[in-house]
């Protein structure tokens, strides 16, 4: 699990490295009135969804997320990190869901043939990675909930 999050991960960094060359050259490209790229909101956007459910899992296979502990600061460590599991183990649920909602529009996507409006991109291809990428997050919480729960928090 480990191994397929940090690889989202990465291409997540590559999605955010291509999302950051295409804005560059487009700015510069029209600054000096050589060319614009076709499609810059569209690849951004993409781009931008891409990073973000790649690297989710990893996010919480790190514990990533913002913490605010104001309520339970107080208790001792053992059990804030049983709270933390708990909250992880309630997140892949709510996840799972969103998951089962995803993998039938990334099906739709596929039986319809839909295309992006400016690059007429398949929307299959933007969906699949961004629906593997989603799919592991839950995954992660559980493995995450497990190790809060014995204690071996990677922080």
């Amino acid at each position: 699990m480990r191994r397929v999050s940090s690889l989202c991960a990465d291409l997540a960094g590559v999605a955010l490295v291509f999302l950051l060359s295409v804005t560059v050259v487009d700015i510069v490209a029209r600054r000096v009135g050589l060319f614009n790229v076709r499609g810059v909101v569209e690849i951004s956007t993409m781009a931008v969804v891409l990073v973000g459910f790649l690297g989710l899992s990893h996010s919480f296979l790190l514990g990533g997320h913002i913490v605010v502990d104001l309520a339970t600061k107080w208790l001792p460590r053992r059990a804030n990190d049983r709270i933390d599991a708990i909250a992880m183990l309630v997140a892949a649920v709510c996840l799972t869901i969103v998951v089962v909602f995803m993998w039938r529009a990334t099906a739709r996507s596929y039986f319809d043939n839909a295309i992006s409006l400016d690059l007429q991109i398949p929307m299959f291809a933007f969906w699949l990675p961004a629906t593997i990428g989603m799919s592991l997050a839950p995954v992660a919480c559980v493995v995450s909930a497990r190790d809060k729960w014995r204690g071996e928090s990677v922080e």
